[in-house]
């Protein structure tokens, strides 16, 4: 489901549904928020919903539309990722639209804040990060998935935590030679 105010949202959902499809899942449906197709709810197994973030650059930025997803149909025992696109800064919007989604029933296996200058890139990695999420939660209770997709997120900030400090090191000692002092 997907709520876009100048098509950038509508297009991420667009190009993501096909990276999905070309992993072979099926797409059971592409609806507005505000007007679900219900029917592609229920058979789905897992849902995605997009929204473009309004607001200030530095604050009271927000999901548009999380009061309609608050009125979505009760979806518990379905898997859940929401994402949302934005021009400058996201701020919080993502985590209230987890939460959203969350209230619905569904457990969310998790989420993307895509720059609509970067959407080719970023909705292949939301691509990728789906299909990672999904084969950790195959098959197992609502409870252990949320942990298997905590793991994931967990090793993905270490990863990128990693990454910033060996390249403030390269900095630092680029410093220090430039300086002489090494």
């Amino acid at each position: 489901m997907v709520e876009s105010l100048t098509g950038n949202t509508w297009k991420a959902a667009e190009r993501v549904a096909h990276l999905l499809q070309q992993e072979r899942w099926t797409i059971t449906g592409l609806s507005k928020v505000r007007e679900p197709d219900y029917a592609a709810i229920q058979e789905a197994e897992i849902i995605l919903v997009g929204t473009w973030v309004h607001g200030a650059f530095i604050f009271g930025q927000a999901p548009w539309a999380v009061n309609s997803i608050a009125n979505l149909p009760a979806m518990r025992g379905k898997r859940a990722a929401g994402f949302c696109t934005f021009a400058l800064n996201p701020g919080k919007s993502l985590d209230t639209l987890d939460r959203a989604l969350g209230d619905t029933g569904a457990y969310v296996i998790g989420g993307f804040a895509m720059s609509r200058s970067k959407l080719d890139e970023h909705t292949e990695e939301f691509a990728a990060r789906l299909v990672t999420a999904v084969e950790a939660t195959d098959d197992v209770a609502p409870a252990e998935a949320a942990e298997a997709v905590e793991a994931i997120e967990a090793v993905e900030a270490t990863e990128a935590v990693e990454a910033t400090e060996a390249v403030e090191a390269a900095e630092t000692v680029e410093s220090a030679e430039a300086a002489g002092t090494v």
